[in-house]
């Protein structure tokens, strides 16, 4: 996403959360409500303490620990375990260690991949050597292929066994394109395929992604989002089975590249509400406990899987970027209109960041401008975070 990218960074200089932050996060935290529930929605707090970004953090978690990546004021890449303090991955120079938009990251397979977009237009990748030690690192390595993007990558598991990873990405033609990222935990990543296009519609963010297993069609299926060229939210796939939400394309023995060109084409969501304009690339993430986002989990978790999908998206509203969102109980299949988040002190120029934590969704940004949270005087490029 340009900056229209579904993750995004923090830090330019190594940060320590005060200890009063990681209390408050703590316990804000462990007072999260599940996201099924009344959709209850917290206030923003200042989750990155010292951390400074251009751009939104991004998060992974594997149900006990949650690492955020980002793209510092240096434009490096900078990760921390827990909100404690960040360390920059110096693992390679040149385009392949630096960035201008925002990171990805995915914990699968017991370890964590970390995507970005290097300053020659190229996707890469480096993924930890032991496990999830996010202080162990492979070389960056590039995705075959000219990926010929500008803007951030998005990923996401594409079948049941965890050892598949989708990586989509807009190019300078518009067009999403994917490749299929085979992993297992005791061989290097294998890529099946080139870059895939689809070419029905031209987006102006990058898509973001998330998948699902349908245990009616014992399936993988691939949901994504982007800002089309009238600035509008589209659902990126479908197939084209009328949806007045998100649409879907499973992933079969095709792979990621059979689900692509098996697609429809985009559908518009959202009514013309201010927050159906966009100027930023939308997030979209599934709710549930954080165990139970797994799309290995039988049919009862998987129901909690679909209890909650939600969208946010930076809008410009009389002049001021704030933060909106869609949500559905349905899995996708339906949204809600789009509202305001409650705190509108907090704006962003970049797009918002969405992840599920525990029992919660939670949106992250980074600020526009300084604002007050709890009392306390926050400055540009912090990370704040809230419940949704």
């Amino acid at each position: 996403m340009g900056d229209a990218g579904r993750k995004r960074g923090m830090a330019g200089s190594v940060r320590t959360v005060v200890a009063v932050h990681t209390a408050l996060l703590l316990a804000w935290l462990a007072g999260a409500s599940p996201a099924a529930a009344s959709w209850s929605e917290g206030g923003w707090i200042n989750s990155g303490g010292s951390a400074r970004t251009p751009s939104t953090p991004v998060f992974a978690t594997d149900g006990t620990t949650q690492w955020r990546l980002i793209r510092g004021e240096d434009n490096g890449l900078w990760i921390s375990r827990n909100n404690g303090p960040a360390s920059r991955m110096n693992i390679s120079g040149g385009s392949a260690g630096l960035t201008y938009v925002a990171p990805e990251i995915i914990a699968a397979q017991g370890h964590l991949y970390a995507f970005h977009t290097g300053t020659d237009h190229q996707v890469y990748y480096s993924f930890t050597l032991s496990g999830n030690n996010e202080s162990q690192w492979s070389s960056w390595r590039a995705i075959p292929g000219f990926a010929n993007t500008n803007m951030s990558p998005s990923v996401t598991i594409t079948n049941t066994r965890g050892t598949q990873l989708g990586v989509f990405i807009t190019r300078a033609n518009g067009h999403v394109a994917g490749i299929q990222m085979d992993i297992l935990a005791w061989a290097d990543p294998l890529f099946t395929s080139g870059w895939v296009e689809e070419a029905n519609g031209v987006f102006l963010s990058r898509p973001d992604v998330t998948s699902g297993y349908n245990p009616y069609s014992g399936r993988v299926e691939i949901m994504a989002v982007a800002t089309g060229a009238d600035h509008r939210v589209w659902s990126v796939f479908s197939d084209g089975t009328p949806n007045t939400g998100i649409g879907t394309v499973p992933v079969s023995s095709g792979g990621v590249a059979g689900a692509i060109s098996g697609s429809h084409g985009p559908q518009r969501l959202g009514g013309a509400a201010a927050a159906g304009v966009s100027s930023f690339a939308p997030s979209i993430a599934r709710g549930g406990r954080d165990d139970r986002l797994s799309i290995t989990h039988g049919w009862e978790m998987e129901q909690e899987q679909e209890r909650g999908i939600t969208i946010t998206s930076s809008a410009i509203a009389i002049n001021t970027p704030v933060v909106w969102v869609a949500r559905s109980s349905d899995g996708g299949h339906s949204l809600s209109d789009w509202s305001m988040t409650i705190n509108q002190s907090v704006h962003t120029d970049t797009t918002p960041g969405i992840h599920g934590y525990r029992d919660a969704i939670f949106a992250a940004a980074t600020l526009s401008d300084p604002t007050t949270l709890n009392g306390a005087s926050v400055p540009s490029h912090s990370i704040v975070e809230k419940r949704l």
